[in-house]
């Protein structure tokens, strides 16, 4: 289980847990923040905590991600991504 937190008020206390299916699933509470959910995986795109493991900055909007960005988990495209 990782847990953290982002500051400036945008996002507080999240519990990240990988279950089975390799799935990320957030427990917590979430201020107004857009986040985006892998229709594929289940992978959910914070701007707030990002990609930084690839090349993608906090605070990067999901708008804003290079075309050729894929899910982290699965490699699925930004296509395969749902608003949450």
């Amino acid at each position: 289980m990782q847990r953290g937190c982002v500051l400036d008020g945008k996002v507080a206390c999240i519990e990240s847990q990988l279950d089975g299916g390799n799935k990320n699933e957030l427990k917590g509470e979430v201020g107004k923040v857009e986040q985006y959910r892998c229709i594929v995986c289940g992978y959910i795109y914070i701007p707030e905590i990002s990609d930084p493991d690839h090349g993608i900055r906090p605070g990067v909007s999901f708008r804003n991600l290079p075309d050729t960005w894929v899910c982290p988990e699965c490699g699925a495209p930004k296509e395969q991504f749902e608003t949450i």
